[in-house]
C-alpha cells in the first residue's frame, strides 16, 4: 500500500508544471526557503520571504528535508520529491491503525484506495507542506498510545509515544490540539 500510496503521488508531482495559487505561492517557497537556512546555516535573524522569523513555524520538516537535501542535490527538483515522499509516509501509521481495528489484507487495501482518492490528500503530498508529516508523527503517537494501553512493551511505547508526540509539534502548529487530547488521554487512562 505503501508503495502505490508513494508512486501514484509521485504521478501526480510530475504533473506540477509550476506553483502558483494565490497566497499559498509564498507558503511553498518559505518552505524551501527554510531547508536551505538549515542547510546554509544562515545567520538566526534572517527574515523568510523578507516578513518571518525562524520562530513563526516548527522547524523538524524543514530540517528532515535539509539533511536529505544534503545527501543528493540541493535544487526545489529535490526537495519537492523528498516532501512527497516524506508527506506520503502518512500511510503507514494509518494503515497500522486500520490493522489494529481490523486485521485483514482488504482493510489495508480500501485505506491504500481511500488515500488514492482523496483530492486532499495528494494536494497535501505534492505542495511542499508540513502539516502530513505533522499528521505522520501525530497518527504515529496514537497509534503507540494505543499499544501503550493495551499493555505491549509499555516502557517502550512510552518512549515512542513520547518522541512522536514531540516530533509532530516540532512539525507544524496543526498537531497541538492532537496533542493535548492524546496528552489527557495519556494521564487520564493510565494503567
Amino acid at each position: 500500500g505503501q508503495l502505490l500510496v508513494g508512486c501514484w503521488c509521485i504521478g501526480w508531482l510530475s504533473l506540477v508544471q509550476n506553483y502558483s495559487g494565490g497566497g499559498w505561492t509564498s507558503d511553498w517557497f518559505e518552505h524551501w526557503e527554510r531547508a536551505g537556512f538549515f542547510l546554509k546555516r544562515t545567520p538566526a535573524d534572517h527574515l523568510f520571504l523578507g516578513i518571518y522569523p525562524l520562530t513563526a513555524r516548527p522547524p523538524l520538516a524543514n530540517v528532515v528535508m535539509a539533511g536529505w537535501l544534503q545527501l543528493t542535490q540541493i535544487n526545489f527538483a529535490h526537495y519537492q520529491l523528498f516532501s512527497t515522499l516524506f508527506a506520503c509516509l502518512t500511510f503507514l501509521p494509518a494503515a497500522a491503525l486500520a490493522l489494529r481495528w481490523r486485521e485483514n489484507c482488504g482493510t489495508v487495501a480500501v485505506l491504500t484506495l481511500l488515500f488514492l482518492v482523496s483530492p486532499l490528500f495528494v494536494q497535501n503530498t505534492v505542495f511542499p507542506w508540513t502539516k502530513l508529516p505533522a499528521a505522520f508523527f501525530t497518527l504515529g503517537a496514537l497509534y503507540f498510545f494505543l499499544r501503550f494501553r493495551d499493555g505491549e512493551h509499555p516502557r517502550v511505547m512510552a518512549i515512542f509515544f513520547s518522541v512522536a508526540l514531540a516530533a509532530g509539534l516540532l512539525t507544524h502548529f496543526s498537531a497541538a490540539p492532537y496533542a493535548v487530547a492524546l496528552a489527557l488521554a495519556w494521564g487520564l487512562g493510565r494503567p
